[in-house]
């Protein structure tokens, strides 16, 4: 299969002997040198122009991934980062006996084993458990409305009624399933009502699933103004993290009378007819996100390291393609950087000390034309450490040459300019 820039030259060939064809009926007397000439030269034209304009329509149609993907880098990074494993993990009682309510804090670590290697994951979502299981599962039609039957057991100690508590249900793995779950809690339910000890009680409770959780996104981020996308990556990726649905009815009916097996049955009420005749494998209890990420395995890497620094400068060159001489110029002042060192300082601001950097910058007066370009080339690099540390610190730049240990210019501290939070 043709990769795509020798499919681009080959339509930009094709489009050219075209172009000729026409232009050799409109002019006659250029049609031996346009159509049926044999001059390699001439070929070698065609070739060589239709390879430059393949290489154009190839950057205009990739979307300039050197620029979308640097401005995403700065403003919304998650874009551009793998989806980390997740799952969804479920906690049961032993020996199918809870102990009455249960609290399970956010990053709750679990673990599992996939072909003999532990994975571990934490929690994303904080889960709040009921002593409750869900027996049975049923759907109930009648024509004009539906209605999902759940019967719900208690378990542990011996009680004559459920002191209610918010209930958060797993629609299940199957996506479609789920999804028409959740449009029909949220469009089309009537009520919810209590089915216990022979009476049924309607309540003006109502589901809520989506609203809460496209608030609590699954990746830990920062906040930002484009923190209202990250659902919308979450989603597609890993569908499953959004298939919840909560029912708190306490407000309304603080404690529920049991059976005396200790069952009672929560009905959801739709209006029409629901597109589903089974729910098994929904709403389930005890269930929460977790996500795979490992620790940090090394620190950081500080743009006060000497190649750090200068591959950092390398990309603020816009010239590479355009103005060849002046790229070049650029480099070359790039490559005068021999060596970077730092150390800790601290000085006071308004009476308060402040701990600050002292960058030790050496350079090679032979990269330079003169020592006026040497100069500003420090003084840009200065103006430059100040955007990557915070605001309640500094730097400060002294310049050094290889054959002198004596400071050749020190520049005023800068502060720092990235917030502290």
């Amino acid at each position: 299969m043709k990769n795509n820039k020798e499919l681009l030259y080959l339509q930009e060939r094709a489009y050219l002997r075209e172009l000729a064809e026409h232009i050799a009926k409109a002019s006659p007397h250029l049609a031996e040198f346009l159509v049926s000439s044999h001059d390699p030269d001439i070929v070698r034209v065609f070739d060589a122009f239709a390879f430059l304009i393949a290489n154009l329509r190839d950057k205009l149609e990739d979307d300039f991934p050197e620029i979308v993907h640097g401005m995403l880098s700065r403003i919304w990074p998650l874009a551009l980062s793998p989806i980390p494993p997740t799952t969804i993990v479920q906690f049961t009682p032993a020996d199918d006996e809870h102990q009455g309510t249960a609290e399970i804090p956010i990053g709750t670590s679990v673990s599992a084993s996939l072909n003999g290697q532990w994975l571990g994951f934490k929690t994303c979502r904080p889960l709040h458990i009921e002593p409750l299981i869900v027996q049975e599962r049923t759907v109930r039609k009648t024509g004009t409305h539906s209605e999902i039957i759940l019967t719900l057991g208690q378990t542990g100690s011996a009680s004559s009624f459920w002191q209610s508590g918010p209930l958060t249900f797993f629609l299940g793995t199957d996506t479609a399933r789920a999804a028409q779950l959740s449009l029909w809690l949220d469009q089309h339910i009537c009520d919810v009502s209590l089915n216990t000890q022979g009476g049924r009680r309607t309540i003006k409770s109502f589901p809520y699933g989506w609203y809460g959780l496209l608030d609590e996104p699954l990746l830990p981020t920062a906040k930002s103004p484009y923190s209202g996308l990250q659902p919308l990556l979450e989603y597609y990726a890993v569908p499953a993290l959004y298939n919840f649905v909560t029912l708190d009815i306490s407000s309304r009916c603080a404690q529920v009378p049991l059976n005396d097996d200790g069952t009672f049955e929560l009905i959801l009420r739709f209006e029409g007819e629901l597109p589903l005749d089974d729910v098994e494998g929904a709403f389930l209890l005890g269930c929460v996100p977790a996500i795979h990420l490992e620790n940090q395995t090394s620190p950081p890497v500080m743009l006060f390291a000497t190649d750090s620094l200068k591959q950092f400068l390398r990309l603020f060159d816009p010239h590479r393609e355009t103005n060849r001489p002046l790229s070049r110029q650029f480099q070359q002042h790039i490559d005068g950087i021999v060596q970077v060192k730092e150390r800790l300082t601290d000085r006071l601001r308004r009476g308060q000390p402040i701990r600050g950097s002292v960058l030790s910058l050496t350079l090679a007066p032979g990269c330079y034309r003169t020592l006026g370009e040497m100069y500003r080339f420090s003084r840009l690099v200065n103006q430059a450490m100040a955007c990557f540390i915070s605001q309640s610190t500094f730097v400060m730049l002294e310049i050094f040459t290889p054959d002198n240990p004596e400071v050749l210019w020190q520049f005023w501290h800068v502060d720092g300019l990235r917030p502290a939070m």
